[in-house]
């Protein structure tokens, strides 16, 4: 049979690298650790339940991670991406909203009720008494300040040159997560109340002019 006679479907599928197996491997890995980390909490976090979810074995999951705490801060910076790129999907879906930036508040207060982000805020609140988890979770924290910053100068180039601009977004960004940390215990303790006045606190800042 000539080559000019086979239909795509037929045609071999080209093979792998041995960086592109490892990588889909890795990546199993760690969405197997963030279900986990979702699903049972840190104080209940196995590499066992962590091999099983991935289907993989125990001595596979040592060799890309060889212990827990390493495993657990690669998941940790995972999951933060995660919650990053679900933040960006949604507000590409609303940006023709009447006000993009109040929007953009919107969603932030919305992602932090996420299961994803309830599994990062755990994670942070675990590290205070865990020194091996606060350890690799600190670069993993640092690193999603940092891309939240850039993400917000990247969705709102036309705002990002404003004074207030970076200090605001760190601002909001802890504001909401504070408001998360108690959601976690009792949604009813906060409410949705504080969102309108950070909706109305985004106003004002960002129409201030330069200088003040």
């Amino acid at each position: 049979m000539q080559l000019e006679d086979y239909r795509p479907s037929e045609l071999p599928s080209p093979r792998r690298t041995q960086q592109e197996r490892r990588a889909t491997t890795r990546r199993r890995l760690l969405d197997a650790a963030v279900d986990e980390l979702v699903a049972s909490g840190y104080a209940r976090f196995t590499t066992a339940e962590v091999g099983r979810r991935a289907q993989l074995s125990q001595g596979a999951l040592f060799k890309h991670f060889p212990t827990k705490a390493v495993l657990v801060g690669a998941a940790a910076e995972h999951l933060l991406t995660l919650l990053l790129d679900d933040y960006r999907h949604v507000l590409n879906e609303t940006q023709s909203a009447e006000d993009p930036v109040i929007r953009a508040v919107e969603v932030l207060w919305e992602m932090f009720k996420t299961p994803r982000a309830s599994a990062a805020l755990e994670l942070c609140v675990a590290a205070r008494t865990d020194p091996d988890l606060r350890v690799v979770l600190a670069p993993a924290l640092s690193g999603f300040r940092d891309k939240m910053q850039q993400q917000a100068r990247d969705l709102f180039p036309a705002i990002s040159a404003h004074p207030n601009f970076e200090r605001y977004i760190q601002m909001l960004y802890d504001a909401i997560q504070g408001a998360a940390l108690w959601q976690l215990v009792d949604p009813a303790i906060v409410g949705d109340e504080p969102l309108k006045y950070l909706v109305e606190l985004t106003r004002r800042l960002l129409s201030q002019p330069a200088g003040k």
